[in-house]
């Protein structure tokens, strides 16, 4: 078995994905499921990157994702992409960011890709500050 925590979400799986360990926060337990499609599939439908489907039924907390190449390479890149879907299906967003945190302050660094937000988090972190996350940040709002 397999946990991981992306993008706010603690995957739980039966299938080997990739090393990982359990740092940042969870605010959702979801299983993961490779599945071959078929009308018994529950749960809603939703359109992920490169027209990745996925089933999510937030009443069992479960993903079910389609099964195709069964290499842990590409079944870890269709859980990271698809991550920042669920964790807004249940309410949850992320923000394509990476952050550190100095004196009990968390900074986020947000911006397009190869603008230098991963360079400028790793100069901060050489420079004392923590790195916390880099390329996917879940932000949690508090009331």
């Amino acid at each position: 078995m397999t946990v991981a925590v992306i993008a706010g979400v603690r995957f739980t799986t039966a299938q080997e994905l990739f090393e990982t360990d359990e740092d940042g926060f969870a605010d959702v337990d979801v299983t993961v499921e490779w599945i071959q499609p078929g009308p018994d599939v529950h749960g809603r439908a939703l359109a992920g990157p490169d027209r990745t489907y996925l089933w999510v039924d937030r009443s069992e907390h479960v993903v079910r994702l389609p099964a195709g190449d069964t290499g842990t390479a590409a079944r870890s890149w269709q859980l990271r992409q698809v991550a920042p879907i669920v964790a807004a299906a249940y309410g949850r967003m992320t923000l394509h960011a990476s952050a550190i945190e100095r004196k009990g302050q968390i900074t986020a660094f947000v911006g397009g890709t190869g603008v230098g937000k991963s360079t400028l988090a790793w100069e901060c972190s050489k420079a004392g500050s923590a790195a916390v996350a880099d390329d996917t940040l879940p932000v949690r709002f508090n009331e």
